[in-house]
């Protein structure tokens, strides 16, 4: 009786691992998309946004001065239009996802950083855009 246990055993456990569960048979996972893809960012705001993604201070660092530099640029290089679908609530709406997280980093230059280009991009937005990502700025403000 005891070959019988085990041979239902092996039975039972055989039966948990079907072919259909093997990975290469498996679907693939839909990557995430990123905030390029969901705002239509241009290639330079997209890498930009990339490096806050990192670990490093110092790279977070850099980011934010160069998307300081990206936000303070001259109107006339970039989307002039305002409101809704525009570029500038399109790198608003993915600096909404960001800021939260740059805002308590545990660095005190990442957050001045993360300050001074929160205070760039609201100083150059209209009050369209603006009204549509607000309640994603509060918790940071009210910490």
């Amino acid at each position: 009786s005891g070959s019988v246990a085990i041979g239902q055993a092996a039975d039972a456990s055989s039966a948990a691992i079907s072919p259909a569960d093997s990975p290469s048979q498996r679907r693939p996972r839909k990557e995430k998309e990123t905030y390029a893809q969901d705002y239509r960012l241009s290639g330079e705001v997209a890498a930009i946004l990339k490096g806050l993604k990192k670990r490093e201070p110092v790279t977070k660092v850099k980011a934010l001065q160069a998307f300081r530099v990206y936000v303070n640029a001259d109107p006339s290089q970039e989307d002039a239009t305002e409101g809704p679908g525009s570029a500038k609530d399109a790198v608003l709406g993915a600096w909404s996802y960001y800021y939260p997280r740059l805002a308590v980093d545990n660095n005190r230059q990442v957050r001045l950083e993360a300050a001074g280009a929160h205070w760039d991009l609201l100083r150059r937005s209209d009050k369209g855009s603006l009204q549509q990502h607000l309640p994603r700025f509060f918790p940071p403000w009210l910490r």
